[in-house]
C-alpha cells in the first residue's frame, strides 16, 4: 500500500469535510491532496484524472480567493442555488468535454478506462467550479461522481482510494444537507428597510424597531462612508459606498436571524446617484434588485428639516421622494408609506411590519 496514497487520502477526506462547513481551511488542504494526486494517478496510467490535479490546483487558489475575497461586496461568496439557465450550460461543457478527452484518451494514450476517466474528469471539474461559487448543486454533482469514481477505483485495485471516494460521497450527501440548511435559514430572515429622502426619521426607525423586537440592525452605508473616509463625496465615491453597504449588510446576514432591519439599502444608492450625478452603475441596480428586501419602508419627508453636515438638500425632499417610488415600483418591491411624528411614527411603522411579516414558526 502506498504511503502517499494514504497521505493523500487524509487530506482529501479533511478539504472535503471542511468545504461542507463553508471553512476556508477547505483550499490549502485541497492544494494538498491534489499535488499528491497528481503523481499517484500517473503512476497508475489515470492520464485524464492525473491531469485533473492541475486543474483542481488551479481552482483552488481559485476558490481560496472567492471565499475570502469573492461576490460583489468583497467580502467571500455566499451559499446560494444555480440558476436552471447555468446548470443547462454547465451539462452542455461537460458533455462537450467529455467527448474531447474521451477521443483524445482512447486514440492517443494507454489509458485504461478511456471513457469513464474522460466523464468523471469532465464532470469534476464543472462541480468543483461550482464548489469554489458556493452553488449548492455542486453537492448533488458530487453524490453522482463519486459512485462513479467508486466504481473505476475498485477496478484498478486502488483500494484507499476506493475508500476516500466512499468517503468524499458521504460528505457529499452531509454538504447537501449542510448547504441546504444554511439556505433555509438565511432565506427565512425577513428583512425591512427603512428608505427615503433625507431627513425621514429613517435612521431611528430603524434602532426603534429593531431593539423593539430584539433584532439586528444594518447602519446606512453612506453615512458610514463619511463618517470614515475623508474622500469628498463625487460621482467616484458611488461605487465604494454600495460595496460598503453590500459588507455591512453581509455582515449583519451572519447567523440568518429571524428579523434584520436596515437603514436603507442600495435602492438609496441608486435614488441619490441618479440624483446627484444622473448615473448609477448598472452593477449597482443589479445587486439592489437582487438584495430586494421582503418590505420597504417608505418615509414621508414631513419631518422638521434638521441640518446634521451630511443632508445639503431641504428643497428636494419631495423630488427625491418620486425617485424612491419610482425605482421601487420598478422592482416591484413590496412598500408601505409612513408619515406622523414622534410615536406615532414609530406605531405606524410597527404595525405596518406585523401587518406584511409572516408569522414565526410555533409563534
Amino acid at each position: 500500500m502506498d504511503p502517499l496514497e494514504l497521505i493523500a487520502v487524509g487530506f482529501g477526506i479533511l478539504s472535503v469535510w471542511l468545504s461542507t462547513r463553508e471553512h476556508i481551511a477547505a483550499w490549502p488542504t485541497a492544494l494538498v491532496n491534489t499535488a499528491l494526486y497528481f503523481i499517484i494517478l500517473g503512476r497508475a496510467q489515470l492520464y485524464a484524472n492525473a491531469w485533473l490535479q492541475v486543474f483542481y490546483f488551479t481552482l483552488s487558489l481559485y476558490g481560496w480567493y472567492q471565499w475570502k475575497y469573492g461576490g460583489s461586496s468583497h467580502s467571500g461568496v455566499q451559499v446560494s442555488r444555480a440558476s436552471p439557465r447555468l446548470l443547462l450550460l454547465l451539462a452542455g461543457i461537460a458533455v462537450a468535454a467529455t467527448l474531447l478527452i474521451g477521443g483524445g484518451l482512447a486514440r492517443f494514450t494507454d489509458a485504461s478506462l478511456p471513457w469513464p476517466d474522460a466523464a468523471t474528469t469532465a464532470v469534476s471539474l464543472v462541480a468543483q467550479w461550482m464548489l469554489t461559487r458556493k452553488l449548492r448543486e455542486n453537492w448533488a454533482i458530487w453524490i453522482g461522481v463519486n459512485v462513479a469514481y467508486i466504481a473505476m477505483y475498485l477496478h484498478q485495485s486502488m483500494w484507499p482510494t476506493a475508500g476516500l471516494y466512499v468517503a468524499f460521497l458521504l460528505l457529499a450527501i452531509h454538504g447537501w444537507r449542510q448547504w441546504g440548511a444554511t439556505l433555509r435559514a438565511r432565506e427565512a430572515t425577513y428583512h425591512v428597510v427603512l428608505t427615503g429622502p433625507e431627513n425621514s426619521g429613517k435612521t431611528t426607525l430603524a434602532q426603534a424597531i429593531a431593539e423593539r423586537h430584539g433584532a439586528p440592525w444594518v447602519p446606512e452605508g453612506a453615512r458610514r462612508f463619511v463618517e470614515t473616509d475623508p474622500t469628498p463625496l463625487s460621482a467616484e465615491t458611488v461605487e465604494p459606498i454600495a460595496k460598503l453597504a453590500m459588507g455591512l449588510d453581509d455582515a449583519a446576514r451572519v447567523g440568518a436571524p429571524t428579523l434584520l432591519v436596515h437603514d436603507t439599502d442600495l435602492v438609496s444608492t441608486v435614488v441619490y446617484a441618479r440624483h446627484y450625478y444622473g448615473h448609477c452603475p448598472d452593477w449597482i441596480v443589479s445587486e439592489a434588485r437582487a438584495r430586494r428586501a421582503d418590505l420597504y419602508l417608505l418615509c414621508l419627508p414631513d419631518l422638521p428639516w434638521e441640518a446634521d453636515g451630511v443632508r445639503d438638500r431641504p428643497t428636494k425632499r419631495a423630488e427625491l421622494l418620486a425617485m424612491f417610488r419610482d425605482e421601487l415600483r420598478a422592482m416591484d418591491a413590496d412598500v408601505i408609506e409612513i408619515g406622523g411624528q414622534g410615536e406615532a411614527r414609530l406605531a405606524a411603522a410597527l404595525s405596518a411590519l406585523a401587518s406584511r411579516r409572516p408569522p414565526r414558526p410555533g409563534a
